[in-house]
């Protein structure tokens, strides 16, 4: 063989040059694996076994490792994780707006009263354009669009309420790795108009006070002077009647 350096020749599988002692084998060394995406599991070598150890992913607190197995390669202790992971729990990644919100009801629904449970299916139906859409697709766009197009029609507590979905979904798609991030927190709601406050004019009390001795009347000048005077159906009827 020849010297790397001064291209001598030198005894063959020689680790040094016997003339400019420059190092001729390179160690190679072990490539680095990847880190697997988070929660799908752990997967490291183990020096002492010269094998690959595979885990399950922890519960959100942590706790709950499962040991899978150890491995000769990388390849084989990642295929046997996956495999695993297809196992113990369906594969969100792909799935649509009305799966997403299938398998989030089915956890939570138990926990809530009645009028909510109604208000989020309520909000869902309302939702229609999304359902075969996979969730990972959507974005803040997607849900403003919702938002925008019942809100003329809509109150702002109901707007509120289908935001209130969308995020919830979003929170439960993020908790198994389908997004990573609440896109619905960025929609935003229109305010509601103020009403035009009807109030009696000054010759209207005027008129009141000259029938103060009614009952009826006393009450109205009574919610006038205590900050009612935006009250509608006192002032129709009071029209109606003078």
């Amino acid at each position: 063989m020849v010297c790397k350096k001064c291209k001598k020749e030198i005894p063959d599988n020689s680790l040094y040059c016997n003339h400019c002692e420059k190092k001729q084998i390179t160690v190679q060394r072990k490539t680095r694996t990847h880190k697997r995406p988070h929660g799908q599991g752990t997967i490291y070598f183990d020096k002492r076994s010269s094998r690959y150890i595979a885990w399950s992913p922890s519960s959100p607190i942590g706790t709950g490792r499962t040991y899978i197995g150890a491995y000769k390669t990388y390849a084989a202790a990642s295929e046997a994780l996956d495999e695993y992971l297809r196992g113990v729990r369906p594969d969100l990644y792909n799935a649509t707006f009305s799966q997403i919100y299938n398998f989030w009801s089915a956890q939570h629904f138990s926990d809530l009263s009645d009028s909510t449970v109604a208000g989020y299916r309520a909000a869902y139906k309302i939702a229609v354009n999304l359902h075969g859409i996979k969730f990972r697709e959507l974005k803040t766009a997607d849900f403003q669009r919702i938002i925008d197009n019942v809100s003329n029609d809509s109150s702002r507590s109901k707007c509120a309420k289908i935001q209130q979905l969308f995020s919830q979904l979003c929170k439960y798609a993020m908790q198994n790795d389908v997004i990573d991030k609440n896109y619905a927190s960025f929609v935003r709601i229109k305010k509601e108009d103020k009403k035009k406050k009807v109030i009696f004019t000054n010759d209207e009390l005027k008129l009141l006070w000259q029938h103060s001795n009614d009952e009826r009347i006393q009450i109205i000048l009574f919610m006038c002077y205590s900050g009612f005077t935006t009250v509608k159906n006192f002032k129709q009827h009071f029209q109606k009647r003078f």
